[in-house]
């Protein structure tokens, strides 16, 4: 008798043991079920933050239209919206355009989004937030939750080439012939000129020494400030007649007729060279003559262009950086 008492005891004591743990299981249980549904919310939310940032940076930049900041806003929550949370557009979306800044020494970004002017955006960043309901958790107090996503888009209109891709000589703005089109860029000492050389960094650097791979060109960036000079250096086409005819070269964009000091980089021309007129020439001009390839040079490797209101041929795509 004494035996089966003590049996009875120890299975009752192991049956509150196992209603206890019983009572554990179901709320983990119940809590994972409820932290699923927040983590699937959240990946949800990122999903339409990153559509919205992506539209809203191609809107920014139109192909063969002006720079559209508010259409850019309009276009990012439109998408943040189509894209839905929970089976429902997020509940906070909020959109905006900015600058991801770059380092103004080394061209290379920050990973900071600042909000700026539209003349000096780059980027677009969604942020988005949905109120969730728990359904088990609200039993120990915890009623619903509130997660957010956030996306930073940038443009692939180039706003940066890496060291050794650039040209040293500048086309003025409103000479930078269409896609495709061949012109002579004219280089003598005049105002009328359409372009001019640069040394970049150097005030006192020789062209020649750029051309010939004597020295490297530094990486260069819209906004970055390099020196500049008019005027026909013959050694300096002479070097290009030799090196370079037939050959692919990037060359910063400038504002019109600042062919002496200093000036900033608006953006980049991809072009051919084709040829040279050098003094002495049957034109009575010196020049070189270049047939545009790409009105504005892009590398998909290097994003986060359109600071300026320099660009012809729209985004050549979007990239996210957060």
């Amino acid at each position: 008798m004494a035996i089966n008492g003590l049996l009875r005891r120890e299975q009752g004591g192991v049956a509150v043991t196992v209603s206890l743990l019983l009572v554990v299981f179901v709320g983990m249980l119940a809590l994972a079920v409820d932290l699923g549904h927040v983590f699937k919310v959240k990946a949800e939310l990122q999903r339409a933050a990153d559509a919205g940032a992506l539209a809203g940076i191609l809107e920014m930049f139109p192909s063969g239209a002006d720079k559209n900041c508010a259409g850019a806003i309009v276009k990012g929550e439109q998408f943040a919206r189509l894209n839905k949370v929970d089976g429902l557009a997020g509940d906070d979306i909020i959109v905006e355009y900015g600058e991801w800044e770059r380092d103004p020494e080394t061209g290379s970004f920050t990973g900071q989004f600042k909000p700026c002017t539209c003349e000096d955006a780059n980027a677009v960043r969604v942020r988005i937030g949905k109120g969730v309901n728990m359904w088990f958790a609200s039993m120990i107090g915890v009623s619903s939750m509130n997660p957010w996503a956030e996306a930073v888009a940038i443009s692939k209109v180039a706003g940066y080439i890496k060291e050794g891709e650039g040209f040293p000589f500048c086309i003025d703005k409103s000479r930078v012939p269409p896609i495709g089109e061949a012109k002579e860029i004219l280089i003598n000492t005049q105002s009328s000129d359409l372009g001019c050389w640069t040394p970049f960094d150097d005030p006192n650097g020789k062209v020649k020494d750029y051309l010939d791979g004597t020295r490297t060109v530094p990486p260069l960036w819209i906004g970055k400030i390099i020196n500049v000079k008019n005027g026909v250096t013959v050694p300096d086409l002479n070097t290009i007649e030799e090196l370079y005819i037939n050959k692919t070269v990037t060359v910063p964009v400038i504002t019109d007729g600042e062919h002496s000091g200093t000036t900033p980089i608006l953006g980049f021309a991809k072009v051919k060279i084709l040829g040279v007129e050098k003094p002495g020439g049957g034109s009575g001009e010196k020049y070189v003559r270049f047939e545009t390839l790409n009105q504005y040079y892009s590398d998909d490797g290097v994003a986060g262009g359109g600071k300026t209101d320099f660009y012809l041929g729209g985004a050549s795509g979007a990239a996210l950086v957060k």
